[in-house]
């Protein structure tokens, strides 16, 4: 009986050490930050990726707590009810600012009593980039779309004036001082045609 109790604890034990380094390892490996918190707000453990998109070493982050380091991280452990993605403007040390996408729960003991809260994040500064950069090149195509409006509604009437200029200059004998007016005037629509294809 001893023989076989002892069995059972080893294997149990062992299963227990198989399932905590697989958590270990899932929580270092996770490509989003892990923070988990006491009820008091201090820091008890924090993933490479997690030290990493706060500009911090998770030396300096464990038993500390979280409004100490980060004034207006506050917001990190207000749990609001179902689980939802927040974002927050996270003042870092140095003065610099990170966007922060981010979901937290409660942690609970067995018995479903509140022990502290589990926050996972994401640095948003590269998203936010590429959404910028998005957003400006949205602009920059509706700008080129009115300017291909705009050069299309003033070549029509361009082309009806350097066609009539030209018949007159070709088919009407006018005395030399219309002709320079003439000239004048296909010159200046010349002048115009070049501006637009400038500003196309």
């Amino acid at each position: 009986l001893a023989a076989d109790l002892r069995e059972r604890i080893e294997a149990r034990t062992a299963e227990l050490h198989r399932s905590e380094r697989l958590t270990e390892s899932i929580i270092s490996h996770l490509a989003s930050g892990l923070m988990v918190t006491d009820s008091g707000g201090v820091m008890t453990l924090i993933n490479p990726q997690g030290a990493l998109a706060l500009r911090c070493d998770a030396a300096d982050l464990i038993d500390r707590k979280l409004t100490d380091l980060f004034p207006n991280g506050g917001e990190l452990l207000e749990v609001r009810g179902e689980s939802s993605h927040r974002e927050l403007e996270l003042a870092l040390r140095d003065g610099s600012t990170i966007p922060l996408g981010f979901t937290n729960s409660y942690l609970t003991d067995v018995r479903g009593n509140r022990e502290g809260v589990i926050v996972i994040f994401r640095d948003l500064s590269e998203i936010k980039q590429l959404q910028a950069e998005l957003r400006r090149k949205d602009r920059l195509a509706a700008i080129g779309q009115v300017v291909a409006g705009v050069a299309h509604e003033i070549r029509n009437p361009l082309f009806g004036i350097t066609s009539v200029a030209q018949i007159l200059k070709r088919e009407v004998a006018l005395p030399s001082a219309h002709q320079e007016l003439v000239d004048a005037m296909l010159f200046e629509t010349q002048r115009l045609n070049v501006l637009v294809s400038d500003l196309l």
